[in-house]
Order: C-alpha cells, then structure tokens, then sequence
C-alpha cells in the first residue's frame, strides 16, 4: 500500500504547489484511489511530479461537501475518463461558512449530482474485503470547536451542519489496516470508535485532517481540549500523518505530547505500508 499527498497547506519542498486543500492518492493491491481533490487543479501537476497517472486512477472518494476538498473534481474528472466518483447525498447541500461575520458559501459543485459517472452514498459502502466506506458518524465526544460556524441550508433555513456527509475510508491489506479522513468535523475520536466496529485487527495507521485549527494554543482551555485528544488517540499503537485543518501550530502540540506517534502530511509526502 502506497499513499502519496498530492495538495496540502504546506509541502515537503518548493517543488510542489500548495493550497488551503487536500487530496491523497492511493494504490492498494490493484485498486488505483484518488481521495479528495483540494480546491483547484493544482493536484494535478503535483501528481506529475509525483509520477502519479491520474488517469489510470480508477475510483475517487469525496470525504464531505466543501470546496476544499472537491473543488478540483471536475478537473479531475477531465482528465481521467472512466473512474466513479462517490459522493454522498448530502455534501449536494448547500454548504456555508461565517467569516468575519458574513456568510460565506463554502461547497461544492451542485451540477456533479446528475453526472453519470457520480454514485450517491446513502450508506455505508463495501467494496469487496478490502475497502470500506463508512459516514453517520454517531459520537459527539470532542467535536471540532469550528463547527460552530459551519452551516447547510434546508429548505429556506440556514443551520449548523451536523456532517452526516462526512465520509471515511477504512483500507486494509495483509495485516494492514489504514483510516483516510478529510476533515473529522464529527471528531476524529468518534470516527476511530466507529471505525472499530469494522475492524477485524487494530489500526496501523490514521491519515487525514483533524479540524483543531480554530484552538489557541495559548489558552490554557484550548490546551486541555488538546491534550485530551492526544491522550484519546494515544491509547492505541496507531501512527497518525495529519495536517490541512488540523493546523500546524495545533499539530506542533500533539507532536510535542505524541512525539514519534504522529507526523505531519505535507504535500509531497510519500507513505509506505
């Protein structure tokens, strides 16, 4: 299993383009996944130099319905002819973000919904032993402090996004057993208790954002709410790559209290398994 970060806030050098964005490729077994396709097409040359063939990729997952993350899918998907794209129904809401006290919309292309090569998720989706798509994530422990301001339309009617169409993706190979994650806006420690119950062995690794970038490091409170993330997600002999809206000051945090349990995914980052 191979995993390579293809757009990220940072990067690994200054040969590749960065972006408030995320999207990860990644080969298991035979199977060729595009995860997330950041804002823009940047992705796309970072990929070249990555020696990624987009086009070969087969299927792409979309981790939830904000233009950070899907913004680049059309893009992608003139380049690459054949592979699904599997979106769930509600990331086709309309998403939207307080900014500075304004409302901002914040989604994604509403016209992907009657692509005929788009598949709309309404459950969880396995794909045959090796692949598991799982979403409504039903803990409330720990949830990003930055929800807050996070909204979806019904109907005529702002209100705040619950994220039930945040999508995770459980990989296992041999004896590996690897969660991507976009955003954890449901809170990565209850998206771990619910990737339990389709485990058959422990977690090797968790790779993806955290969304911890609204806390302050500086605050005692925002501390605490820090420290117990780490405790939570150290209980386990899981390695953790994050970054994107975890924030880097925040992951500076963890790593100072995780050390070698966590690292940081820039773009550019090449993970074997």
């Amino acid at each position: 299993m191979i995993i390579k970060t293809l757009i990220e806030n940072r990067s690994v050098s200054e040969d590749y383009e960065t972006e408030h964005g995320l999207s990860m490729y990644i080969e298991i077994g035979e199977r060729k996944i595009l995860f997330d396709a950041g804002e823009t097409d940047k992705f796309i040359r970072n990929a070249e130099k990555l020696g990624v063939k987009l086009e070969d990729v087969d299927m792409m997952i979309l981790s939830h319905g904000h233009y950070d993350h899907g913004g680049g899918t059309k893009a992608f998907m003139e380049l690459n002819s054949k592979a699904l794209i599997y979106i769930h129904k509600e990331a086709f809401r309309t998403h939207g973000s307080i900014k500075e006290g304004e409302r901002k919309e914040s989604g994604i292309d509403i016209s992907l919904m009657s692509n005929d090569r788009v598949r709309i998720v309404e459950e969880d989706l396995y794909f045959d032993d090796d692949l598991i798509l799982f979403s409504h994530i039903q803990g409330s422990d720990m949830l990003p402090r930055g929800n807050n301001r996070l909204l979806m339309r019904i109907d005529d009617k702002w209100e705040k996004d619950d994220f039930h169409h945040e999508q995770n993706l459980l990989l296992k190979e041999k004896d590996k057993r690897v969660l991507l994650v976009g955003c954890s806006h449901r809170g990565i420690v209850n998206i771990l208790d619910q990737c339990d119950k389709h485990l058959d062995r422990p977690l090797t690794a968790v790779i993806g954002g955290f969304h911890l970038y609204d806390l302050d490091n500086n605050k005692e409170e925002d501390r605490e709410f820090l420290n117990v993330v780490a405790k939570k997600l150290s209980i386990e002999d899981v390695v953790y790559y994050t970054g994107h809206c975890t924030g880097y000051d925040q992951f500076m945090y963890l790593k100072d209290v995780m050390k070698n349990r966590i690292e940081y995914l820039a773009t550019g980052t090449i993970i074997n398994m």
